[in-house]
């Protein structure tokens, strides 16, 4: 599933990422992480 999609379900059931992450079992975080984009930096800091 995309990250998007995760965000928009989430959403469309008015639970809190805090929530979210309670039913999942997982640090909140954790689920942030899942949710976000992550983005990398190479070896000089820059995106």
């Amino acid at each position: 599933m995309e990250k998007t999609k995760l965000v928009e379900a989430r959403k469309r059931r008015n639970i809190s990422q805090e929530r979210m992450a309670d039913i999942l079992c997982m640090d909140v975080f954790n689920y942030n992480r899942r949710e976000k984009p992550q983005k990398f930096l190479c070896k000089s800091g820059k995106k």
